[in-house]
């Protein structure tokens, strides 16, 4: 992976996925982040925990996009989720346009 200090990264973790930005690269080709992750040379977390999955990428343009957008959903989610006084037709609208525009009102 060819990384210097100041360069954006994906982030990717089990449960998420967000940027954090390259501090260093230590003397062995290890990726230190800012956020204090520790990466190998090719982009997976040093640990000693085999279940951790979390790895690395250079961000892309592409990759901002999408993550942009997925924040974009999920904080619609979110918002959805507590909003506790939405209208019965608000409610089904929304169903509608998560169903692809198929009726609403079918439970």
């Amino acid at each position: 992976m060819d990384l210097k200090a100041g360069d954006k990264v994906l982030v990717l973790a089990r449960y998420h996925k967000y940027v954090s930005v390259v501090e260093k690269i230590t003397p062995a080709g290890n990726i230190r982040l800012k956020d204090g992750g520790l990466y190998t040379p090719d982009g997976t977390l040093k640990t000693k925990d085999a279940w951790n999955n979390s790895h690395i990428q250079p961000l892309t343009p592409e990759l901002e996009e999408s993550l942009r957008r997925d924040m974009y959903v999920s904080k619609t989610l979110t918002i959805m989720q507590e909003t506790s006084n939405i209208t019965y037709a608000q409610a089904v609208e929304i169903r509608r346009i998560l169903e692809g525009g198929q009726n609403g009102e079918n439970v």
